[in-house]
């Protein structure tokens, strides 16, 4: 007997994150690639580290890399570094925090699976 896996059933896990701006943006985003997830993990001392940021390189890094976790979203959504600084005003502290928030949404999931 043939099994089946039907992946339009799943239905993946969602962190919400409302980006301000003239209008603001409401994104569901996803998890993000392996690769990025290891990243992050990685970078947890410099992200710490950028709320007191006088290193420009890694303010750079941290916008960049928070505009990537962003596009994975059930919208496809692409949303770029100078969009976060620019069109919705998002600032280091607030990245930083968004980063912190997205750990724990990937902690709870990864923590749900055992």
């Amino acid at each position: 007997m043939a099994k089946a896996f039907d992946f339009s059933a799943f239905n993946q896990p969602t962190m919400e994150v409302t980006l301000k701006g003239e209008e603001p943006v409401v994104l569901h985003v996803t998890t993000p690639s392996e690769y990025m997830i290891e990243q992050l993990l990685a970078a947890g001392d410099d992200i710490a580290a950028l709320k007191c940021a006088k290193n420009i390189e890694a303010v750079r890094w941290a916008f960049d890399f928070g505009a990537k976790l962003l596009s994975c979203n059930t919208a496809g959504l692409q949303v770029t570094a100078e969009d976060l600084r620019d069109k919705y005003h998002v600032g280091t502290i607030a990245l930083v925090s968004f980063f912190a928030a997205y750990m724990d949404f990937i902690s709870e999931i990864t923590n749900a699976k055992n």
